[in-house]
């Protein structure tokens, strides 16, 4: 319908037609409105329960992984070398400088690292019972431009590595007009266990 033809249609509308045209339209806005409010809480309200739940998982990893490694690596009587690279022994004597470690390994692979942040995490503060004080040492990096093979050597040299360390968080996403390139966030923890004091 053309614009005169809808002014013609308008004008030939009682005065009480027109405020009921007026009002059905101020009902489609402010229904549409709230509808889409509506769905963007109900997303909202879904991620952060995700976030929450992931959060709680990553929490609950970060405070019990190594001890239950190292738990069942002693209960089964094994020499895994990862339950080893968290015995209580290790952890005690800790002493790696988590951004040496990362330089060292990505210089291997020729990787460039643009940020280091580093961060240092208390996960047990001991208990009555004497239990151990357990700290968690963070690195976040961030690699703004890197092959994909490169950045999966840098990964796979970390794991392999014998020291107590883990990826807790891996984010790469590809480089639209650099195919083959990808920008890089990991976090990656050592872990420090410390007897509690007198």
């Amino acid at each position: 319908m053309s614009e005169s033809a809808t002014s013609g249609a308008l004008s030939n509308l009682s005065e009480r037609e027109k405020k009921l045209v007026v009002l059905m339209l101020i009902n489609f806005c402010v229904l549409s409105i709230a509808g889409a409010i509506y769905f963007f809480t109900q997303s909202q309200d879904s991620t952060r329960k995700e976030i929450t739940q992931y959060e709680k998982t990553l929490e609950a990893l970060q405070e019990f992984g190594p001890v239950y490694i190292s738990q069942q690596a002693q209960e089964n009587g094994t020499s895994d070398a990862d339950a080893q690279r968290f015995s209580a022994d290790v952890l005690k004597n800790n002493r790696l400088k988590l951004t040496s470690f990362v330089a060292t390994h990505a210089s291997a692979v020729d990787i460039k690292i643009d940020n280091y942040d580093e961060d240092e995490l208390p996960l047990s503060a001991g208990n009555k019972d004497g239990g151990p004080i357990i700290t968690e040492n963070q690195i976040k990096i961030d690699i703004k431009e890197g092959e994909m093979d490169k950045v999966i050597l840098l990964l796979d040299r970390i794991e392999q590595s014998k020291e107590p360390v883990i990826i807790k968080r891996i984010n790469l996403r590809e480089l639209r007009r650099k195919p083959g390139m990808v920008r890089a966030n990991l976090v990656i923890s050592t872990f420090i266990q410390k007897d509690p004091e007198g």
